[in-house]
């Protein structure tokens, strides 16, 4: 039987959520008896380096300065990634399509998502300059006429004006404490997402391993807790399609 993570979406957990994933993971693991096999030293390795991230996580949060400008730059950071990944999608619903024209221009737009995949990842002036660069491709004679056939216009258009209110925020904080404090807990939110991804993934190739019996303990434990904050994200998740239902229901009646 295959052994498989629970489904959950890691990236998209607000931050102290993230956290708290990550020390109920600690606590499920460190609840169990040490492992006594040739690969016990590498899950160590990876244990402690996911303790050392959060860690660094919780000094950098309680660090932050809670004030407006600081929330300020992470809302803006938060709105373009998530414009970034509306447009990714938008292009991918009709990676499928029975039309040639719409397949085609899926096709040709998924090849230069592809090479910005990584851009939410990034720094944030490194991300600023490559979603600018993208924003230029898909509105330049190349990628545009692939746009309009697919009619993602307006998504693209969204992400510009996300990025260039980021921009203006960079501005108006230009060499603030506050900016610079929440760009440094961006890439420490990163380093925690990445260590416990790769916790996570070492446990699941190794509980598929025969006779590995330990492994599969250790994956049950670290489901559990996945387990329960996908059932919260999907929870919130529906909420959120409830408001944007009744929104709509609103607007429709409105219009009549």
């Amino acid at each position: 039987m295959q052994q498989q993570l629970e489904s959950v979406n890691i990236g998209r957990l607000p931050y102290d959520d993230l956290a708290d994933l990550a020390a109920q993971t600690l606590t499920a693991l460190g609840s169990l008896p040490p492992a006594m096999s040739e690969n016990a030293s590498t899950l160590q390795l990876y244990t402690e380096q996911l303790a050392e991230a959060r860690a660094a996580f919780m000094a950098g949060r309680q660090s932050e300065q809670v004030d407006n400008q600081t929330q300020e730059a992470r809302d803006a950071d938060r709105t373009r990634d998530r414009a970034f990944s509306t447009v990714n999608h938008q292009i991918k619903a009709f990676e499928h399509s029975d039309d040639q024209a719409e397949f085609e221009a899926a096709y040709q737009l998924g090849l230069l998502m592809n090479r910005y995949k990584g851009t939410p990842r990034l720094n944030d002036s490194k991300e600023t300059a490559a979603l600018e660069l993208l924003i230029a491709d898909l509105q330049g004679p190349l990628y545009s006429k692939y746009i309009d056939t697919l009619g993602v216009k307006r998504f693209v258009d969204r992400l510009q004006v996300a990025n260039n209110a980021f921009k203006a925020v960079v501005a108006s904080q230009n060499g603030s404490a506050a900016l610079q404090v929440a760009t440094d807990n961006k890439l420490l939110h990163q380093d925690l997402v990445a260590r416990y991804t790769s916790l996570c993934r070492f446990v699941e190739t190794m509980a598929n391993v025969p006779n590995n019996g330990y492994f599969v303990q250790l994956l049950a434990s670290i489901n559990t807790v996945r387990k329960d904050f996908a059932v919260l994200q999907a929870r919130r998740a529906g909420i959120k399609e409830s408001k944007a239902a009744k929104e709509a229901a609103k607007q429709q009646v409105s219009n009549n």
